[in-house]
C-alpha cells in the first residue's frame, strides 16, 4: 500500500500493518472567530503545515489518531474524565436480561422494565438484513455468470453498482449506535437508585442434572 511506502521514505525502518490510520505528534488545534476549530500539522512536504476544519467542540493538546472508514476521517483522541465517587446509599436489586428489554427489576425496585423495544429493533434489523442478502445474492450469481459468459463489461457494472458495502457499512454502524443508546440508558436508569445489582451468570454453561 502507499502508506506503507510513505513509511519506508520518510521514517528510517519505519513499519506500519495498517492502512487507513495516522498518528499525529506534532500538531496544534486552534478555534477561529466563528468557532471551528482548525487541526493544523507538518505534512510530508518540508515547511510547510496541513491546515483542516474539523468538527471538535474545543482546543485539544494531546496526541491525535486520525482513522478513515466509510470515506470519512474520524479523530480518536483522549481525555481526562473525573472519576466517579462511590455510592454509599442505595438499594439492592435483582435483575434479568433478556431480549424483549434489557433489564427486568426486582419488585423491590417497582418491577420495572428497563429497555423496551430492545428485540423489536433487532428483530426488524435481522430481517432486513436477511431480506437483503437474499437480494444481493441473486445479483451475486448474476455477476459470477457474467463472468463465466466472458461479459466482463456487464460484471464490472454489477460490481461497480450493485455489489458495494458503504451503505451497509453505514447502516450497521448506526444499528450499533442505537443498540448502544439503549443499553446505556437502561443501564443507567438500573443504577441511579442501586448501591448493588445481582443477576444471573449466563456465561457458563448450565449443568444437567441426569446422571
Amino acid at each position: 500500500p502507499k502508506l506503507c511506502t510513505l513509511m519506508r521514505k520518510f521514517w528510517y525502518r519505519g513499519h506500519t500493518k495498517v492502512c487507513n490510520q495516522i498518528i499525529l505528534r506534532a500538531f496544534d488545534t486552534k478555534i477561529d472567530d466563528k468557532g471551528v476549530v482548525w487541526l493544523r500539522f507538518g505534512g510530508l512536504t518540508p515547511c510547510k503545515t496541513l491546515k483542516l476544519p474539523t468538527t471538535l467542540p474545543t482546543e485539544v493538546k494531546c496526541q491525535l489518531r486520525l482513522i478513515k472508514r466509510n470515506c470519512r476521517w474520524e479523530i480518536h483522541y483522549t481525555t481526562d474524565i473525573q472519576k466517579a465517587e462511590k455510592k454509599t446509599q442505595g438499594k439492592i436489586i435483582g435483575c434479568d436480561r433478556g431480549y424483549t428489554e434489557v433489564y427486568a427489576t426486582s419488585s423491590n425496585d417497582g418491577a420495572r422494565f428497563l429497555g423496551n423495544n430492545f428485540g423489536k429493533i433487532q428483530t426488524e434489523e435481522t430481517d432486513y438484513r436477511t431480506a437483503k442478502q437474499v437480494r444481493r445474492n441473486k445479483i451475486r450469481s448474476v455477476f459470477h455468470k457474467s463472468i463465466a459468459k466472458g461479459n466482463s463489461a456487464k460484471a464490472d457494472r454489477i460490481k461497480r453498482n450493485n455489489l458495494g458495502k458503504i451503505k451497509w457499512n453505514n447502516r450497521e454502524t448506526s444499528f450499533k449506535g442505537r443498540i448502544q443508546t439503549i443499553v446505556f440508558t437502561a443501564t443507567h436508569d438500573l443504577m441511579l437508585n442501586a448501591i448493588k445489582v445481582a443477576f444471573e451468570d449466563l456465561t457458563e454453561a448450565i449443568k444437567s442434572k441426569k446422571p
